[in-house]
């Protein structure tokens, strides 16, 4: 059965990071890649990835443009959407990824979207729904999360009153034909969800990060003290997105904390080692304290790393994907190793 997916932050890491991973499964789905600019060139190189792929112009600011643009384009009904904000873009924040991930669900609701799968971030695996952290941008996730379960809880009650009213009013209504609380809360605009929570993504640490990169390294040895940090890679991000729309209902109102692997920085720099022949690129340690100051963010939650720290149940990701990537099987398919 063909289905079509709206997918947010399309040219960024995690938004095509799902696009590879529909394309990969290699379904008969329709891909609506939201941009700002359809014009720019890592819109185009989507485009020529696939004709699968059809541009969505539009910003998160403005969601009810988005699924407007969407529907223009799209000759399926719209079956989940993928959202995802990021706080460090320019000109964003977290008082505006908060607005942003808010306003896309309820706009979801509005347009009676059966599923909505929302990247979030890990805080202590089981215990993320009632821990928001101290640190800004895992607060403002959190939020977005209670927004969503309460919106949709919301919306659930809405079906069901909906279905005992109908039902009362329908005395010789048989099993066959009474209206299904599924089929009210779709029509009340009620949709289920998928909530990922990735841990500390490894392409933290790609060359492409530059400077970042090594303030990152620098700060993981020096905050963490040999204590272990749980990572993820965004390919894998991808990949459990993309099931969870594809396979909704196996995923329904799922909160899945995701990470391949749990590394101290003693053995981070030592399989670096091995892999590239080189350490890890790291900087002065008074360079990378003032940076986490100024920056304050970043220093809060390295400070949690080390306090409390990630909680995802790598054995059972396992389980449910054997491809998940560790350390290894990341940088294999980093630019820290050369491919011949």
């Amino acid at each position: 059965m063909p289905l079509a997916f709206l997918i947010t932050g399309a040219t960024g890491n995690q938004g095509s990071a799902v696009i590879n991973a529909l394309l990969a499964q290699e379904l008969d789905v329709e891909i609506l890649a939201v941009t700002r600019n359809p014009h720019s060139s890592a819109s185009r190189r989507l485009t020529q990835r696939s004709a699968q792929i059809k541009l969505v112009q539009g910003d998160l600011d403005h969601p009810a443009q988005i699924f407007e643009n969407a529907k223009k384009l799209a000759t399926l009904p719209i079956s989940g959407v993928f959202s995802v904000q990021n706080p460090f873009a320019q000109g964003q924040g977290v008082l505006k990824e908060e607005h942003q991930g808010k306003a896309l669900i309820d706009e979801a609701l509005a347009q009676h979207i059966p599923h909505f799968v929302y990247s979030s971030v890990d805080r202590g695996g089981d215990a993320s729904s009632d821990n928001p952290t101290t640190i800004p941008h895992f607060r403002s996730k959190h939020r977005i999360e209670q927004h969503l379960f309460t919106r949709t809880r919301e919306a659930e009650i809405q079906a069901a009153t909906t279905t005992a009213a109908a039902d009362a009013n329908n005395t010789t209504a048989t099993p066959t034909t009474t209206t299904t609380t599924a089929a009210a809360a779709a029509a009340t605009g009620a949709m289920t969800w998928t909530v990922l929570r990735p841990t500390f993504f490894f392409e933290n640490l790609a060359p492409t990060a530059g400077f970042a990169g090594k303030v990152t390294a620098t700060a993981w040895d020096a905050y963490l003290q040999g204590k272990p940090l749980q990572c993820v890679s965004v390919s894998d991000v991808g990949y459990f997105a993309a099931m969870a729309l594809v396979r909704a209902a196996q995923f329904r109102n799922q909160c899945l904390s995701l990470a391949g692997d749990d590394l101290t920085y003693e053995h981070l720099q030592r399989t670096v080692r091995a892999k590239t022949g080189r350490p890890l690129p790291t900087t002065y340690r008074v360079l990378c304290y003032l940076v986490l100051w100024v920056m304050g963010d970043p220093r809060t939650m390295f400070t949690w790393f080390y306090d409390q720290g990630y909680g995802a149940d790598i054995p059972r990701l396992r389980k449910l994907y054997p491809g998940l990537k560790n350390l290894d099987g990341w940088l294999e398919e980093s630019e820290w190793v050369k491919k011949p």
